[in-house]
């Protein structure tokens, strides 16, 4: 009972402390920041950053589809490489968690929303393009690059929102990257994992898996991006929203890459 009461308490602290954002705020917050309807979008999602959020994940969930409409398709990071990281070879398609927050988390789960078979940077998506962002992503040869979902949402000029995310989050620059041949993304021996499928159907792959301990400046690339017209930049409750879209970041980015392959990386530390 005690510990119920002070759960309670906490909750009330945290309602009259943060901003409020509903879920007709967010809507109206997304379109007027340019979220396309009927367009593909990729969502990096902190839950906390947003202040209080009455209805939670699903709230924000619903907002989105909102602004997508029937046709658009919601794509969200349903990583698992923190397990793989501690040791975890199997991954199941239907009830691996992901561990990149509760709203990806939330999405996963829902009904009528499908996940890519990559062990370590699978994706989840709902939508009328879902099933051809998604296919194949566990072949590819990298986890974000050429022939992923990450890939794929760029070539089809779709959007990627960071809602209350930082860059640091934006898998998108590891796409390019990938793309853009960067030395020593990946470690050099592959890894063996079971990939067990949405049916039950299990098959084991060897996949290719990023290095640790790159030491990336993503959160320099803020202003660059919004001055190239990549990006658009807002806020919502108590968080930055930042939406790029697909074409021209991956112009922009593909540039600066070509000028030096190294440029979204800091130095290494001594």
């Amino acid at each position: 009972m005690i510990r119920r009461f002070k759960k309670q308490v906490k909750h009330l602290l945290r309602m009259c402390r943060q901003p409020w954002l509903t879920r007709p705020r967010l809507t109206a917050e997304l379109r007027r920041l340019g979220v396309r309807p009927g367009g593909v979008l990729l969502v990096h999602s902190s839950l906390s950053s947003l202040g209080f959020v009455p209805g939670g994940p699903a709230a924000v969930i619903a907002a989105l589809q909102d602004v997508l409409g029937p046709e658009g398709t919601l794509m969200m990071p349903t990583h698992t490489w923190e397990w793989m990281n501690r040791g975890l070879r199997v991954f199941n398609a239907r009830s691996t968690p992901g561990c990149v927050g509760a709203i990806a988390e939330t999405f996963r789960q829902m009904e009528g929303v499908s996940r890519s078979l990559h062990p370590t940077h699978s994706v989840s998506a709902k939508g009328p393009r879902a099933a051809e962002m998604l296919e194949g992503h566990e072949t590819a040869e990298t986890p974000c690059g050429a022939g992923t979902p990450y890939a794929r949402l760029l070539e089809a000029d779709g959007q990627v929102l960071l809602l209350g995310a930082t860059l640091d989050s934006n898998t998108a620059f590891h796409c390019m990257e990938a793309l853009g041949g960067y030395p020593d993304l990946l470690r050099v021996e592959r890894d063996e994992f079971e990939i067990v499928d949405w049916n039950g159907g299990s098959r084991r792959l060897r996949v290719s898996q990023q290095r640790e301990g790159i030491v990336r400046r993503y959160r320099a690339m803020r202003e660059p991006l919004l001055d190239a017209g990549a990006a658009v930049a807002g806020r919502a409750g108590g968080a930055e929203l930042f939406l790029m879209h697909g074409r021209r970041f991956h112009e922009v980015v593909k540039e600066w890459l070509r000028k030096d392959p190294c440029h979204l990386v800091g130095k290494q530390p001594a």
